[in-house]
């Protein structure tokens, strides 16, 4: 089952024409990523106890098919498309009521310290548990 949660579209989202700034969208897609982890039961600060130092961005995109304006209400919902050894793919949907207004991917790795610098690393255990309700 998707994560899914509503989120008012302000004035300042906007650009002069009046749609949704799409730089936007990813920074909406990663807050939803981030909210899913918190209705899971971890954050990002939690992943050092399991070795982990965080889940950076590999790969991300996004395809615009209907505008969104102020007012509006996007519903956003994102489910784990794929989880490999050490990284994850989370598949996002964005619409408004039935329209669809955008669709967008991040392809996230599990990474940890190495040698001052970073190197990915096994997804643990608890959190692909945790993340199992999101999973398709």
């Amino acid at each position: 089952m998707p994560f899914q949660h509503d989120m008012p579209i302000m004035f300042g989202d906007c650009d002069p024409f009046g749609i949704v700034f799409y730089p936007n969208y990813f920074r909406w897609m990663d807050n939803t990523f981030h909210m899913m982890c918190a209705a899971a039961g971890f954050s990002q600060t939690d992943l050092p106890a399991h070795g982990i130092k965080g889940t950076p961005l590999r790969d991300v995109g996004a395809e615009f098919h209907s505008p969104a304006r102020a007012g509006d209400t996007l519903t956003i919902s994102a489910e784990i498309a794929e989880f490999t050894r050490s990284s994850l793919k989370v598949a996002y949907r964005l619409s408004i009521g039935e329209r669809l207004v955008a669709t967008g991917h991040e392809l996230r790795i599990f990474v940890k310290e190495k040698d001052g610098g970073i190197a990915s690393a096994r997804a643990p255990e608890p959190i692909r548990e945790m993340l199992a309700p999101y999973t398709a």
